[in-house]
């Protein structure tokens, strides 16, 4: 009876080992069905937060670009509607001006004076402006009243019909007739220089030939942008945060710039990174431009002029 017991004893302990190993060889299946699961899902995912990410990436430098193409429109723009101004007040004058007949003596003088223009460029994916210095020298000689242009920059009509008013102007302000007296005008550039707002010349030009008429001297250092208007007012123009670095560039100490002018609007770009995902917004910032330049490492006096008279006593030290 005794070995009867043990050898049901010894079966019972078998059968409860078997169903052990059952239930874990059970659990290690389960587990890892459960970790081939998992593991699938997390590679979805991955896969899923790495293509979510390349199309952030994508839409992020799409709207990169067209902030970007934004500022340059506004910028042209406002370069342009200076322009139109201008050569609304032109046509106007122009259109009620009468043709001279006199017959004085001629004049002979010259002057020269640095101008400012701006010309557009474009690199990968922005366009944009850079200022240029030009020279401009003024001739007169005894002649039958023309203005005679010659130009090494690229597009220089505007420069030509500023050069026209100009003459007018001189004659009007100062009380001379140059319908004996040719006015040529020399602008070069160094280098190819392809101008988008020559009109804004117009102030320098005819602080030039009133120069050359007077036979006063040009103060170095004197710089100046705008337009000139047929009653001998400065008119607004664009771009003069790139003229006036370029001016304080080549060693400006004065920059003239039109009534209220001298508060600029600027473009502050901010770059914001987050993962993989780069945003780049250009705020709008006023400030002035000689707190502009100071940033920029130029230490430049910038005066605000309404009139051609006011451009002349600053850039000669004398009124005409």
């Amino acid at each position: 009876m005794g070995w009867c017991f043990m050898f049901e004893d010894g079966e019972k302990r078998e059968a409860v080992v078997g169903a052990e190993r059952r239930r874990g060889h059970t659990l290690l299946a389960l587990s890892l069905i459960v970790n081939v699961l998992l593991g699938s899902v997390c590679g979805y995912l991955y896969i899923q937060d790495a293509q979510l990410g390349g199309e952030l990436a994508e839409q992020a430098s799409a709207v990169n670009e067209l902030t970007l193409k934004t500022v340059a429109l506004e910028q042209q723009l406002n370069m342009t509607a200076s322009q139109l101004v201008y050569y609304k007040e032109l046509a106007s004058y122009l259109a009620g001006s009468a043709a001279s007949s006199g017959n004085s003596t001629g004049l002979i003088g010259r002057a020269r004076v640095p101008i400012l223009a701006v010309q557009a460029t474009q690199s990968f994916l922005q366009a944009g402006y850079e200022g240029h210095v030009l020279q401009a020298d003024v001739e007169l000689v005894e002649g039958h009243g023309r203005v005679l242009v010659n130009t090494e920059v690229i597009n220089g009509q505007d420069i030509q019909a500023s050069a026209r008013t100009a003459a007018t102007v001189v004659e009007s302000l100062m009380g001379v007739s140059l319908s004996g007296t040719d006015v040529i005008l020399t602008v070069r550039a160094e280098g190819s220089v392809e101008v988008v707002d020559g009109s804004s010349a117009g102030g320098a030009i005819t602080v030039a030939i009133m120069a050359a008429v007077t036979g006063h001297g040009i103060v170095d250092g004197v710089y100046m942008t705008g337009t000139i208007n047929s009653d001998g007012s400065i008119g607004e123009v664009g771009g003069v945060p790139y003229k006036a670095l370029a001016a304080a560039e080549d060693g400006a100490e004065t920059i003239l710039v039109p009534i209220g002018l001298g508060t600029v609007v600027l473009y502050r770009p901010t770059t914001v990174t987050g993962g993989r995902i780069t945003m780049t917004t250009y705020e709008k910032v006023t400030m002035g431009l000689e707190e502009y330049l100071l940033e920029s490492g130029y230490s430049v006096r910038v005066v605000e002029v309404g009139s051609a008279l006011e451009a002349y006593r600053v850039f000669t030290g004398q009124s005409p």
